[in-house]
């Protein structure tokens, strides 16, 4: 079964509404974004997290004392970088980490090399100005450039009108759920992500 992760969350109700519905990992961006969470809100969210759901905070370039503050936290069992993060950021995570890579090109997956001790990757589309929640995907035929046993989570446009073209192509391990399904910024719409675990589920 594909693991699921819904990304950008920030209401409880809606969170109460989707978290028992088959979702792996829930993802809350501590950066600069429209569906950004301050520590304390994200506290109260993961505190309703159903039991076995990861949590994941989401966070670009953090500081050394953000990232202090993040370890000493205990919220989290994934931390997320999306920035240009230097190896040694995650190297000093208590948490395991999750390295971000924007996929522009196939040079792009050669910055897996230079995160080996990252636990997971997640391939998106973005750019310097926007990492992440663009609601479109990037080039899939750039991951046949990539290592097959990469263990990585597929993010980028994905929803109800692409999941299932997704699973058949690249049959990740992973993916990640965000803009496509939602109603506005961090409200995710329960109909489109039923949709989308549906289709899933019928092709795995």
């Amino acid at each position: 079964m594909v693991r699921v992760k819904v990304c950008g969350l920030t209401d409880r109700k809606n969170l109460e509404q989707i978290a028992g519905v088959g979702i792996d990992a829930a993802g809350f961006i501590m950066a600069e974004s429209p569906r950004r969470v301050s520590m304390a809100e994200a506290d109260k969210l993961i505190g309703i997290l159903p039991p076995f759901v990861s949590s994941v905070g989401v966070v670009v370039n953090p500081s050394r004392q953000e990232l202090q503050r993040i370890n000493s936290s205990g919220l989290f069992d994934f931390i997320q970088f999306h920035g240009r993060e230097n190896p040694e950021k995650l190297k000093k995570c208590r948490p395991r980490t999750i390295k971000a890579i924007t996929v522009n090109c196939g040079e792009d997956l050669k910055e897996v090399k230079k995160y080996p001790m990252a636990d997971y990757f997640l391939f998106d589309s973005g750019n310097e100005n926007k990492r992440g929640g663009t609601g479109r995907a990037f080039d899939w035929d750039h991951l046949q450039e990539a290592d097959p046993n990469i263990p990585y989570i597929l993010a980028g446009g994905l929803g109800p009108d692409s999941i299932e073209k997704a699973l058949i192509r690249l049959k990740p391990p992973a993916v990640d759920l965000n803009s496509c399904i939602e109603r506005s910024p961090g409200y995710k719409d329960p109909e489109l992500l039923a949709s989308t675990l549906k289709k899933i589920k019928e092709n795995t």
